[in-house]
């Protein structure tokens, strides 16, 4: 009776007509009455209510999309003869004749890709401010900030989180990226004696639509959502470990019903059968327990639940059990979203894929047409009279046929010409998909014959771009929030000196000591949109050539600034030959600020250090330096003046000096006057 069941459930859901619809009319809006205006829970069991009440009522709001968003990844993957039937809640390919061609020629995969790789030509540039009055001392843990974002880009993985939820968003309209604090990560800290822990580290998470709920009202962006939901199959000897209070109370989900299981449809969506289901016992196998984590600020909660939960309340239900509640420790909700294409009104956003699914099955459609008439005509239908004595046809060459005498011979039927609308139908889908796509030809690396500088290449690619501005915004708004937790996370729960590399052009990397106390002024991180609106290089090297050509840039002067413009592949050995003078003031920088006195060296380029410590004697840093500290800095710096006056013959009565010969004194020791007597 499975079938007869999952009509039932079909027809109550669309709520069909018949003695059974008040019933549970009155009991939805019973339950989204005590959902919106919940009793204060108390006991673990009013908790685990409280929660999957607003699930159910959430999901309900939701399901209506699901049915689209798996479409998407279908036709993402590939997999586009597929349909989703109702019934079953499933994607099946219709059954066809043997004969009949599904021909496939996926075009939406390629037109995601090229939108994602658009906006992965470059890391964004992130930059802090302070979210209060101005000072020496915020200036300085802005720019402390800054090299903290550099530093986790890599060890956090945020190219690949920012990539994935690109993918989502061009795929099914919408997605999400959780920053949060995992105590289990982090590299291992062995201690003699103690097993090895670990310290903790910032985790990201993207995820896709099929993962979070968002209550009914929500009708803007994410940002203004005040709880959220997320609800996700996990192992359960991992749930078992993060929660052992009631480890011998959580089992293996083994509905095989539940409708987020959406890993599972995913996951099958390799074949042309589709996702055909798993039963309890597959399910079982695979020891996975649904998870669901409610998310609330504390404008939704009772006064005397502020009380208790001042920065919100996170609750976590498992296998009908609660598994944990305590107050927020991020002070906001950890999710930041990002749409498509906007939809006012609506939170979900409109994919690229939504727009390319009746282009590519029409298109898919006409080629298939075409085949199937390509093989008429390569072995067409013959007429033969019953009874002619000839079993079945034979298309091998030279095969002798036998008939019965008196019968008429067999002859081919002459297939129907395929009119010329096919042909233009192909060329005309094509162009429809580019169309929608915006891939014109400078997108796809073509240029006029005509558009050869820099100014030329870069209209063709503004108006190319001028689609993408929308969603280049909101993906620059997605980075500035990001970074912005990230930055609060590393404040709250760095409670121990963490050091944080930093690489740099060529060889050159900088180590930063970051502490979250020391640094105690809030910071918010902005993200300009030009550093995410994707750039020819072809385009950056024409500008660069009209700049030369025109005085503004000198190839001498300016070379740093024109190498980084043009990101060359490899430029490792450029670096090492025109900045080596440059990396090695940096470093003695970074030296000079711990408190340590440098020699000048024979050798240095006193024009390419003073650039550099005149940069860090006119930072914030330097004014929040002890006064010993900058004096160290001044007396090297005055090491390098005194040798270029000497160079340039000027001074006091002091002849010139070959370049490169070290400063007064034997074997390079500072003058006399130095301060402190070094």
């Amino acid at each position: 009776m499975p079938i007869v069941d999952a009509v039932r459930r079909w027809m109550s859901d669309l709520r069909f007509t018949g003695g059974r619809k008040n019933e549970l009319d009155t009991e939805r809006s019973s339950e989204r009455a005590s959902a919106q205006h919940p009793i204060r829970p108390r006991t673990d069991r009013e908790y685990v209510d409280y929660v999957n009440q607003r699930y159910d009522w959430w999901y309900q709001w939701r399901y209506p999309y699901e049915a689209n968003w798996y479409l998407d990844v279908a036709f993402y993957l590939g997999l586009q003869w597929h349909e989703w039937n109702e019934i079953y809640r499933t994607l099946r390919e219709p059954r066809a004749p043997s004969w009949r061609v599904r021909y496939i020629a996926n075009l939406i995969m390629p037109a995601v890709e090229t939108l994602v790789g658009q906006f992965q030509r470059g890391q964004p540039q992130l930059s802090c401010v302070p979210k209060q009055s101005p000072s020496n001392r915020s200036y300085v843990d802005a720019r402390i900030g800054d090299k903290v974002l550099k530093g986790l880009w890599e060890p956090l993985h945020m190219a690949d989180a920012f990539q994935e939820v690109l993918y989502w968003t061009a795929i099914t309209g919408h997605a999400y990226l959780k920053t949060s604090w995992d105590p289990t990560m982090g590299d291992a800290v062995t201690v003699p004696g103690f097993p090895p822990f670990f310290p903790g580290e910032i985790a990201l998470y993207p995820m896709g639509p099929f993962s979070i709920l968002v209550p009914p009202y929500l009708k803007s962006p994410l940002r203004d959502a005040s709880e959220m939901m997320e609800v996700r199959m996990y192992d359960v000897e991992h749930i078992r470990q993060l929660y052992p209070e009631i480890a011998d109370k959580i089992k293996p989900d083994t509905d095989s019903e539940r409708p987020t299981a959406f890993e599972e449809r995913l996951v099958s969506l390799i074949s042309p059968i589709g996702y055909t289901g798993y039963g309890k016992s597959d399910i079982g196998q695979r020891r996975k327990v649904l998870v669901k984590e409610l998310w609330q600020e504390p404008q939704v909660l009772m006064a005397d639940e502020r009380e208790e939960f001042p920065d919100g309340r996170v609750t976590v239900i498992v296998s009908g059990e609660l598994a944990h509640v305590a107050n927020n420790p991020y002070k906001a909700l950890p999710y930041v979203g990002l749409r498509g294409k906007v939809i006012p009104g609506r939170w979900t956003g409109g994919s690229l894929v939504d727009q390319l699914i009746g282009i590519q099955r029409n298109y898919n459609r006409t080629r298939s047409d075409v085949i199937e008439s390509r093989m008429l005509c390569s072995r067409p239908m013959i007429n033969v009279e019953k009874d002619h004595g000839i079993t079945k046809p034979i298309a091998e060459p030279g095969k002798w046929l036998e008939r019965k005498k008196g019968w008429a011979e067999p002859r081919f039927l002459d297939p129907p010409r395929m009119s010329d609308y096919h042909v233009k139908d192909i060329a005309d889908t094509r162009e429809d998909m580019q169309s929608v796509t915006q891939q014109r030809e400078t997108t796809r690396g073509t240029l006029p014959a005509a558009a050869t500088s820099g100014i030329a290449i870069n209209f063709l690619q503004e108006s190319d771009k001028l689609p993408l501005n929308p969603l280049a915004v909101r993906l620059a708004s997605v980075y500035s929030e990001v970074g912005t937790r990230i930055i609060a996370i590393a404040r709250q729960f760095y409670t121990e000196p963490r050091l944080i590399t930093i690489a740099g052009e060529g060889h050159d990397f900088e180590v930063v000591e970051f502490l979250g106390d020391q640094h105690p002024t809030e910071l918010r991180v902005r993200c300009s949109v030009e550093s995410v609106m994707p750039e020819s290089r072809t385009a950056r090297q024409a500008r660069v050539q009209e700049a030369v050509a025109a005085g503004i840039l000198d190839p001498i002067k300016h070379r740093t600034m024109i190498l980084r413009i043009l990101q060359f592949g490899d430029v490792d050995l450029v670096w090492e030959m025109q900045d080596a003078h440059t990396q090695k003031a940096r470093r003695e920088n970074r030296m000079l600020a711990a408190g340590q006195l440098r020699m000048v060296d024979s050798f240095d380029d006193d024009e390419a250090h003073m650039l550099e410590h005149d940069m860090l004697r006119t930072s914030p840093q330097y004014e929040e330096m002890p006064p010993q500290t900058r004096a160290i800095i001044d007396a090297h710096c005055d090491m390098h003046l005194e040798r270029l006056a000497r160079l340039m013959g000027m001074g006091t009565g002091v002849a010139p000096i070959a370049p490169g010969a070290p400063p007064a004194g034997a074997g390079g020791v500072p003058p006399a006057a130095a301060p402190g007597g070094l």
